[in-house]
């Protein structure tokens, strides 16, 4: 027994030494090569988002983040709207003020959920101590009104902010009057741009909210803060995607798909638009002709009239002509009877 179970232990050793040999990946010495490759992508892919995060682009940002939720499966909750109008007015706040011959960057915009915050510099819209925007900085308000209605909008917070000096104008008492009357400003400049009020709020917020700290760690003003916090806010909130309505779609340049029932009903009121159109063309091409013809019939009673008018006055000149005549022809009788009696008064009487 102990013979059969060593020849069967020898039998099996042999048999797992064969199977050994014959798998090709064994004491195969480049099979390193594997793990290498997987821990080089891997360290690849972590360099090339750490590159990322190290100079964000907004937008890309937003790509390789739509990427990443999509890979892992997760759920991401966008705001396209904003994204979009954060970029078409980016463009074109930079068209006016670089055009305008600023060299530097006035002002700032973010985008969280779905409002984009856009942030002025003071000294873009108001000169000091004012709070009446100057010709250059209405522009730069109206372009901005002029995108914005382009977007469903469910609310605009305008907030003006200062910085902690003291202001020196008799109008306004304190920094607080100051800042809600620039934001207010601001609000009837978006009104007269045909912006609806009822979404428009002014805010006054004084020095209470700074962008950068005030002071530094001794207490000490820091200079080149205030005028990062002399600045104004627009909150532009846009509505829920899901809320959009035909309209809000329209507005932003979108196609609403309809159903075959309101496809040939649109399709029916685009015909009979087309046909009044062609109508209405046709008919103004009648009334000209006939215009035409009215014009020409005019021309030729005015044209027969003058004729007529010349005529008679031919006639009376010919009357004229031929009385003329006649008193010429009675005095030259006239006259040659009396030659006659000159000649022979015997016979004259």
């Amino acid at each position: 027994m102990a013979a059969v179970r060593g020849a069967k232990l020898q039998h099996k050793k042999s048999r797992v030494t064969e199977e050994e040999h014959s798998h090709p990946m064994v004491h195969d010495e480049s099979n390193w090569l594997v793990s290498y490759a997987d821990m080089m992508t891997l360290l690849f892919g972590f360099f090339v988002l750490m590159y990322s995060y190290s100079k964000i682009d907004e937008e890309k940002f937003e790509v390789v983040k739509k990427d990443l939720v999509k890979y892992f499966g997760g759920k991401l909750k966008e705001a396209n709207g904003a994204w979009t109008l954060k970029k078409t007015v980016d463009e074109k706040l930079n068209a006016i003020l670089l055009n305008g011959g600023q060299k530097e960057q006035l002002f700032n915009m973010e985008v969280q959920d779905n409002t984009l915050k856009i942030i002025f510099q003071s000294k873009v819209l108001f000169g000091s101590g004012s709070v009446e925007l100057t010709a250059s900085s209405a522009k730069v308000i109206d372009e901005v009104a002029r995108e914005l209605r382009k977007f469903p909008l469910e609310s605009i917070e305008v907030e003006g902010h200062t910085d902690i000096d003291a202001v020196q104008n008799p109008y306004f008492p304190s920094n607080w009057e100051l800042s809600a009357a620039r934001s207010s400003r601001i609000v009837r400049r978006l009104i007269e741009n045909q912006l609806p009020d009822n979404i428009l709020i002014a805010t006054g917020y004084g020095s209470s909210r700074p962008q950068v700290p005030h002071f530094d760690e001794n207490k000490q003003v820091i200079p080149e803060n205030k005028e990062k916090n002399r600045r104004v806010e627009l909150h532009v909130k846009l509505k829920p995607e899901a809320t959009y309505d035909s309209k809000d779609l329209a507005m932003m340049g979108f196609k609403v798909k309809q159903s075959p029932a309101e496809q040939a009903e649109v399709e029916k009121r685009e015909k009979e638009a087309s046909d009044l159109k062609t109508r209405y063309a046709e008919s103004q091409k009648r009334l000209d002709e006939v215009n035409q013809k009215l014009r020409e019939a005019q021309e030729r009673e005015k044209s027969i009239k003058e004729m007529e008018r010349m005529a008679k006055k031919a006639e009376e000149i010919e009357a004229k002509i031929k009385s003329i005549q006649e008193k010429t022809k009675d005095t030259v009788e006239r006259t040659k009877d009396l030659k006659d009696e000159a000649r022979d008064p015997a016979q004259a009487k």
